[in-house]
């Protein structure tokens, strides 16, 4: 270019777009070092924290031991426990007892409290041993303040396996008691036919009393006395039935009573009341029967005739094996509700893991019986005689 000429158009607009590129990259340097400074937890002007870090409102006014102190008490370790000393380097350290299941939970409470106050963890290790396991924690604040937190947890203790064969669990029970046998002999097959493991009740004065319980034992079942006793309905009632045993009778006719009736019915393992709505709610009367079965190792099954017998709970405290009765199948004839009774006793032994029935040989419970008694494997049930489920 000839001297003294000037600059082209094309030549002065160069130093223009030099300046925006300087100026833009100045620009960029400025943004990437507030990031880095942001992501060190360092003041930042432009870009907030960055990886979870929250820029506190103003710059840090307490030391950041007295910080991490602060963080770990309010994040429910006890402060009460904490040792302050310094590691190798002199550096500050806290030390942590607590549990090692609280230790996770609680940590990352601890956490969060740095972060709201511009601090972090930078560094996590395990230290574990046969004794204890250590968490070891490194937090800083900026470039020049860091502390190490260790939480020193107990290591769990190791659970001695025991080799033991696992039992299935055992299904639950249904004893169901047919009272007042020994009328008809009809009904004593119409119980056999059902071949299931029953409890026959004979009363001791009926016309097939021996026959039917011979025939019962003979079929695998077993077989009570059905044992009159007297009812709050009334003398009159009761006099109806043969070998009614009564309040008005003194203690050794009640036991001449007792003792003859056991005599008329063979085979039989236990006992359980016949009406007695009066005489099992007075502990004075039942207490002069009990001893006999007790010493001919019988047990007793408490109809539960009326909601205020006391013959159960008489009957373990003098020493013997006894039942309660649970659900009452027959108290009407209509066979929907013997039916619904049937499964009521099913659900009773779910829940408890046992249960007794009593019903009647009644034509329509009979056949109720024969059609909706399998109903007990779809229950996941067992049938069993009632002694299994006595109590001692």
């Amino acid at each position: 270019m000839p001297k003294g000429q000037p600059l082209s158009d094309e030549s002065s607009g160069r130093f223009p777009s030099l300046s925006v590129i300087l100026f833009a990259l100045a620009i960029a340097l400025v943004l990437v070092l507030d990031y880095r400074s942001a992501g060190r937890g360092e003041p930042a002007y432009i870009f907030g924290p960055v990886e979870g870090v929250v820029e506190a409102a103003a710059p840090p006014s307490v030391p950041l031991v007295d910080l991490v102190k602060d963080s770990l008490a309010a994040a429910g370790f006890d402060a009460t426990t904490f040792v302050e000393d310094k590691d190798e380097t002199g550096a500050p350290r806290f030390r942590v007892p607590t549990a090692l299941d609280r230790q996770a939970p609680l940590g990352k409470a601890f956490e969060k409290r740095l972060q709201k106050n511009r601090s972090r963890v930078v560094k996590k290790d395990k230290v574990e041993s046969a004794e204890r396991v250590e968490f070891v924690w490194s937090v800083r604040r900026g470039a020049e303040e860091s502390v190490l937190v260790v939480f020193d947890c107990p290591a769990p203790k190791p659970v001695a396996k025991k080799e033991t064969k696992r039992r299935p669990a055992r299904p639950g029970q249904v004893a169901l008691v047919v009272d007042d046998m020994g009328n008809s002999l009809d009904a004593l097959e119409d119980v056999l036919s059902l071949n299931r493991p029953l409890t026959i009740a004979v009363l001791p004065y009926t016309p097939y009393a021996k026959q039917t319980a011979e025939a019962a034992y003979a079929n695998g079942l077993e077989v009570l006395l059905h044992l009159p006793l007297e009812s709050l309905n009334g003398q009159d009632l009761g006099e109806f039935t043969e070998g009614m045993i009564t309040s008005r009778m003194n203690e050794l006719e009640i036991t001449q009573a007792l003792t003859t009736e056991l005599a008329l019915i063979p085979h039989i393992v236990g006992v359980n009341n016949h009406m007695g709505s009066k005489f099992s709610a007075e502990r004075r009367l039942m207490a002069t029967i009990l001893p006999t079965l007790r010493e001919r190792g019988l047990f007793f099954l408490d109809s539960v005739t009326v909601g205020r017998s006391v013959a159960y709970e008489e009957a373990l405290r003098q020493g013997l094996a006894a039942a309660r009765r649970d659900v009452f199948l027959d108290a009407d004839n209509d066979p929907a509700r013997v039916r619904d009774r049937l499964l009521e006793l099913f659900r009773v032994a779910q829940r408890h893991g046992r249960a007794i029935g009593i019903c009647h040989p009644f034509v329509e419970t009979l056949r109720t019986l024969k059609e909706s008694f399998p109903l007990i494997e779809s229950y996941g049930l067992e049938a069993v005689p009632v002694s299994r489920l006595v109590r001692r």
